[in-house]
């Protein structure tokens, strides 16, 4: 837990293993990318996950315990606090997530452009700033931030009194931000009907 009177411990003991766990910003941020990648059996993520947390990938426990012990270090360290993004299991059936209007992938020039608020260079942070601290810091971005814009235009929902050029502009802007989008979908949402219409005819034709 991260607070103001004691220094951060990422030492763990669980079941007679002791260690250190490393919380840099970008470990965790790798940890994410490597247990959410499609590419990989849950087994290979497990064993990723363990040596990117500890260093270690411990081959010498059954599967049972070092699904004990990825459990123990995500709840008691990684998530210790409210987790800032949903996690796919390493283990099981997925569950349904709930809305997301950030990735921590996908919006990573955002982030590192609006990091420079705080003149916080975060590609010279890397194995240095902490998680727990990296994430505070995202969540107490200014609203004028690049990051908090591109949120609060996803966020967004029309309102009584909104004009019609203020929705479609708006409607425009959640294409061009919208987690999962191609450069190819921005295009087609900015083009007027007749030449999507041609566009259409075309990709038909192609196909």
């Amino acid at each position: 837990m991260f607070n103001l009177y004691d220094a951060i411990n990422d030492d763990f003991e669980f079941e007679g293993i002791k260690g250190h766990v490393d919380m840099s910003f970008d470990n965790i941020l790798r940890l994410f990318h490597e247990i959410g990648s499609d590419d990989k059996t849950s087994g290979m993520k497990l064993s990723i996950a363990l040596y990117l947390l500890t260093g270690h990938m411990f081959e010498k426990l059954d599967i049972p315990q070092r699904v004990q012990l990825y459990n123990f270090l995500m709840q008691n360290f990684v998530l210790k606090v409210k987790p800032v993004m949903q996690l796919p299991p390493i283990m099981g059936d997925s569950s349904d997530k709930e809305e997301q209007y950030y990735s921590l992938e996908e919006d990573a020039d955002y982030i590192w452009a609006s990091f420079k608020f705080y003149g916080i260079d975060l590609d010279l942070e890397r194995g240095k700033l902490h998680w727990y601290k990296f994430r505070a810091l995202l969540a107490s971005l200014p609203d004028d931030s690049k990051f908090k814009q591109v949120i609060n235009i996803r966020m967004w929902k029309p309102e009584k009194g909104d004009s019609k050029q203020r929705i479609k502009e708006m409607r425009e802007l959640q294409v061009v931000y919208a987690l999962g989008v191609t450069q190819e979908d921005v295009n087609v949402a900015s083009m007027d009907f007749d030449e999507r219409c041609q566009y259409e005819q075309t990709h038909d034709e192609m196909r």
